[in-house]
């Protein structure tokens, strides 16, 4: 759990005994699929490289304006050209999931779900445990096989929010539901 999220709980605190219960973690096969993407473009970038280096020298020279040969760039710079374009789009996938997994927050305490969006400008979202309609999880078939799934929390208004490839959730939708039935059986007493 964030400082920030962390701070927020303490700072808007229910009560002395609000404790948080769970806070998900982001499963780490995010990274997993830009590693995959990049692997796959060195390897095509290599099959490239070597049917290039093969048709390039069969190349007759290419006339150019006012008779003089225009000469193409080499095999070489075209597949150091690619391998820098493949870098800068695989930095961009890093970045923009780093971005990601850290713009989006939700904690459990004993009394409210707290959520946290954004980046620069921040907007929270609360919901009393009452207030909360359901949790919903969804695995995929490798979700399933390597413990990770989306959250899907939709509150009373029907405001929903989605976690997405979140370390066990279904641990998180059992704390929830056990934090649900205290706080309902403490309210109604």
């Amino acid at each position: 759990m964030s400082s920030t999220l962390l701070d927020y709980i303490k700072s808007s605190s229910r009560g002395k005994d609000e404790q948080v219960i769970s806070s998900p973690k982001t499963h780490s096969i995010v990274w997993f699929s830009p590693l995959f993407e990049m692997f796959l473009y060195l390897i095509l970038g290599l099959v490239l490289f070597q049917i290039s280096s093969l048709f390039m020298s069969a190349l007759p020279p290419i006339p150019g304006f006012f008779g003089l040969p225009i000469s193409l760039p080499s095999s070489t710079s075209l597949i150091i050209l690619y391998f820098i374009l493949v870098a800068l789009y695989i930095l961009f996938k890093i970045s923009s999931q780093l971005l990601d997994s850290g713009s989006k927050e939700l904690a459990l305490t004993n009394y409210r779900l707290v959520i946290i969006t954004g980046g620069l400008s921040t907007e929270t979202i609360e919901f009393g445990l009452d207030k909360v309609e359901s949790v919903t999880i969804r695995k995929s078939f490798a979700g399933s096989m390597l413990g990770y799934g989306d959250i899907i929390i939709t509150g009373v208004g029907g405001s929903r929010h989605e976690f997405t490839r979140i370390s066990n959730p279904s641990i998180f939708r059992s704390k929830f539901n056990d934090a649900s039935i205290k706080f309902i059986t403490n309210k109604s007493n």
